[in-house]
């Protein structure tokens, strides 16, 4: 085998070759883009997680602060129409922090919080409700002093910031989460970018060989009209010494049916000589 012989267009561990770097750019470039919109799924299921957080803690702070609205109310007019939003907001809170507990059960930082929370709310509205029968049985003046006693500021104090803990922890997550994705997405991006770059130089060296191959085919050879022969570097050389010396190819020799049926006739035709009698 001639080394320094060219295939006719290319080689097929060429072909090979090239058709699985391609399909591995192709493959890389389809995981990474599944790996960033995972990673942007999962910034967008954080937020919304985040989102339906806020949503409790701000609904279980206005079921306390409808509660204490209600207490005053009915302290100071003993007023029986105070009590009906008091005994929503007590019938509500609990739902709130199940569904609060359920929101953040999983998440090692903000459970105890949560829990914490649920002490605070339960002193709270039992707070409230001490009051409210204190007013009922024993007049305003008792109620009154419970609620001078600051008690119950101080412990909306304490929900007050829990919350607030809560929802700086979420802020935070949501934030970090999403910073992540979009530093994640860039990065693939600019990799994409880099397959790309890839992907063309790979194209354009196949186009290249291509069409300096074609070049090569659609050059005249010059072909002797007696001998048949192909001239190749100054030298006269059979058709089949040509094709293995240029392009690698090798030839194997048959008969055609024309030419078989034409020696059949030739063959025919040929007189037997006389045999010799002896």
């Amino acid at each position: 085998m001639n080394p320094f012989a060219r295939t006719l267009i290319l080689s097929r561990p060429a072909v090979i070759a090239t058709l699985l770097v391609a399909f591995a750019l192709v493959l890389t470039s389809i995981s990474m883009s599944v790996i960033s919109t995972h990673e942007i799924s999962s910034a967008d299921r954080r937020a919304a997680h985040a989102q339906q957080t806020l949503v409790i803690v701000n609904q279980l702070l206005a079921t306390i602060n409808e509660a204490e609205t209600a207490q005053r109310g009915y302290i100071l007019t003993h007023d029986d129409k105070y009590l009906a939003p008091y005994e929503t907001a007590r019938g509500r809170y609990r739902g709130e922090l199940a569904a609060l507990h359920s929101e953040l059960k999983t998440d090692p930082g903000q459970a105890p919080i949560v829990t914490e929370l649920t002490s605070l709310c339960v002193a709270r509205f039992a707070e409230i409700e001490r009051t409210i029968q204190l007013r009922r049985e024993n007049g305003i003046a008792p109620a009154l002093n419970v609620l001078q006693s600051g008690e119950g500021w101080q412990l909306m104090n304490e929900i007050r910031q829990q919350i607030q803990t809560i929802q700086k922890q979420e802020l935070g997550e949501v934030a970090e989460h999403t910073a992540s994705a979009v530093a994640q997405a860039r990065a693939y991006q600019r990799f994409d970018g880099v397959l790309l770059l890839l992907a063309l130089a790979l194209g354009g060296t196949v186009a290249w060989l291509l069409m300096r191959r074609l070049h090569d085919l659609e050059g005249l050879i010059k072909v002797c009209a007696w001998t048949q022969r192909v001239q190749w570097k100054g030298q006269w050389i059979p058709f089949e010494e040509y094709l293995a010396k240029r392009f690698n190819l090798h030839c194997t020799h048959g008969i055609s049916d024309e030419a078989a049926q034409q020696l059949s006739r030739q063959i025919a035709n040929t007189p037997v000589p006389p045999e010799v009698g002896g």
